[in-house]
């Protein structure tokens, strides 16, 4: 039997004990748990982010906001071609599904429907709309967003009279076309027509939280310029940005609110005189509570139903008629 050295006093070494493995199944559920706590913390992250982000500028906030591509009618059914034109423009802007299929269909246009909503102030009624002679506005051009689309949807105007698209902006009104069979913008458009009356609505697409007022109205009035020199013995009627409803699902997903759209409105006046004439349609169609009545509001609570239409039409011929 072999002797040891001395260093152990003619012990054996004591022997090194080995390592005990980790099974391989606690490894693997080891892997699993860090990986499913990686992806809960992702997961949280990702949603505190979208839950606070603020809307995007003017450029990236005009595709989601105004986004009427069905405008319900309560008259009788349009014409195949201009369902068929309002489609094609439909489809040129990206906007969202909440809006259209929130859209509700109204059963009369001469009656007003004053429990239609939740949105309307029980101490509120409704002015009657003026009657105007048919031909009144045949001579003249409505330049808008979405809103304005339904003066054709509806019958109200024909669709050569109006140069209105869903997401259209001043900026768009003079570098993009509004219409698929068109070319050319609602500037190029004006300049052709030289109508007697123009009657602009724009500003919904621009305002929202996070958007720069004074590049906006900056913007807005570059656009009057244009439009003044193209049009030099047009008269313009420039009309405030309507009012949401108290519950507006698409104003709140879009951070509207009724003081940001004061504040443009305010802006908007500021310079209006210079190119023709401010008409406050807001303060017309809020209720007592100071909100867009439900009577005229659409049921995502910034679109018109028809009895706005009537109502905008018989006032802006009480404003033109002298």
């Amino acid at each position: 039997m072999p002797q040891y050295n001395g260093n152990y006093n003619g012990r054996r070494p004591p022997r090194r004990r080995k390592k005990e493995k980790v099974p391989t199944a606690v490894v693997v559920i080891y892997i699993i748990a860090i990986i499913l706590i990686l992806a809960i913390c992702f997961i949280i992250f990702k949603i505190t982010l979208d839950n606070t982000q603020p809307s995007e500028n003017v450029d990236s906030f005009e595709s989601s906001t105004v986004s009427d591509t069905s405008v319900s009618t309560d008259k009788s059914e349009y014409s195949s071609s201009e369902e068929s034109s309002s489609k094609t423009e439909s489809s040129s802007d990206t906007y969202s599904t909440e809006s259209s299929s929130s859209q509700s269909t109204q059963s009369s246009e001469e009656s007003v429907d004053t429990n239609s909503s939740d949105t309307s102030s029980s101490s509120w009624t409704p002015v009657t709309p003026t009657a105007y002679p048919e031909d009144w506005f045949a001579s003249d051009l409505f330049i808008g967003d979405s809103i304005f689309t339904g003066l054709y949807l509806y019958e109200y105007i024909p669709m050569d009279n109006v140069a209105a698209a869903v997401g259209y902006t001043p900026s768009k009104a003079m570098n993009s076309t509004f219409r698929a069979s068109y070319s050319g913008s609602a500037v190029d458009y004006a300049k052709e027509k030289q109508p007697k009356r123009i009657f602009i609505m724009l500003g919904s697409n621009t305002v929202g939280a996070g958007t720069d007022a004074d590049a906006i109205a900056k913007q807005y009035e570059t656009f009057l310029e244009k439009l003044k020199e193209a049009c030099p013995k047009s008269e313009i009627v420039v009309i405030s940005i309507p009012p949401v409803t108290k519950d507006s699902s698409l104003a709140s997903k879009s951070g509207i609110t009724n003081g940001i759209i004061d504040n443009m409105n305010f802006m908007i006046r500021s310079f209006a005189g210079k190119y023709g004439t401010y008409f406050d349609l807001n303060s017309e169609l809020k209720n007592t509570d100071g909100f867009f009545d439900g009577t005229y509001a659409e049921a995502d609570g910034l679109h018109f139903k028809g009895s706005a239409y009537k109502y905008l039409l018989g006032r802006l011929y009480e404003k033109t008629k002298t």
